[in-house]
C-alpha cells in the first residue's frame, strides 16, 4: 500500500511539471508564431498592416460609390502591387483564382472566345490573326482590325487581358464586337 500511495503522490509532481513544459510549449509556440506571421522572423523590417487597414477604413467610408466597392477585387489588386513591386517582372506574378483556371485551360488547349489572336498595338487592341475555320475568321475579321468596343465596353486603356476575358466566354454564346478597320478606313 505504501508504494501506491508514493506513486499516487508523485503523480502530482510529474503532472505539474508536464503541464508547466507544456504551457511554456505552447508559449514558445505562440511567440514564435506571432514573430513568423509579423514578419520579424524573415524580414529585418516590419510591414505596415496598419497602414493598409487605415487605408482599406478610408476607402470604405469616404469613397463617393461604396457600393461599387470589392472587397476581393481590391484584395487581389493589393496583392498583385506588392508582387509587381519587386520588379521581377518575368518570373514573380500574382494569380487570381480566375486566371488560374484561365491558365489551366490554355495549357490543356481550350480556348473559349473567337479564335483570334490578339494584342495591344499603339494602345488598342488589334487582331494579329484570326485562327483557321474559327468564328472570328467566319465572321471575316482581319489580321490589323482593331477592337474598340466589346458589348458595348469601350477598350481604350483596358489591359488586354481584361479584353480578352470580355470576349472569351462558355462556347455557343455571343459577343459583340465594335471593329474599327485599317483595310477599308472604318
Amino acid at each position: 500500500m505504501r508504494f501506491e500511495t508514493r506513486r499516487r503522490a508523485a503523480r502530482p509532481g510529474l503532472a505539474l511539471l508536464s503541464l508547466m513544459w507544456l504551457l511554456v510549449g505552447i508559449a514558445g509556440g505562440m511567440m514564435l508564431d506571432r514573430q513568423v506571421l509579423a514578419g520579424t522572423w524573415f524580414f529585418s523590417t516590419q510591414p505596415s498592416y496598419s497602414l493598409m487597414r487605415q487605408a482599406w477604413h478610408l476607402i470604405g467610408k469616404y469613397y463617393v460609390d461604396r457600393s461599387a466597392i470589392d472587397p476581393r477585387h481590391a484584395t487581389y489588386a493589393a496583392i498583385s502591387g506588392m508582387v509587381d513591386s519587386l520588379g521581377d517582372t518575368g518570373h514573380s506574378a500574382f494569380l487570381s483564382p480566375q486566371m488560374v483556371r484561365e491558365s489551366k485551360e490554355a495549357l490543356q488547349g481550350h480556348f473559349p472566345g473567337i479564335g483570334a489572336e490578339v494584342r495591344i498595338q499603339d494602345k488598342q487592341v488589334v487582331i494579329v490573326a484570326p485562327l483557321d475555320g474559327s468564328p472570328a475568321q467566319h465572321a471575316g475579321l482581319l489580321a490589323g482590325d482593331v477592337i474598340f468596343k466589346v458589348d458595348g465596353k469601350d477598350t481604350a486603356g483596358v489591359p488586354l487581358e481584361q479584353v480578352v476575358r470580355w470576349i472569351r466566354g462558355p462556347a455557343g454564346t455571343q459577343v459583340v464586337l465594335s471593329i474599327r478597320s485599317p483595310h477599308t478606313d472604318q
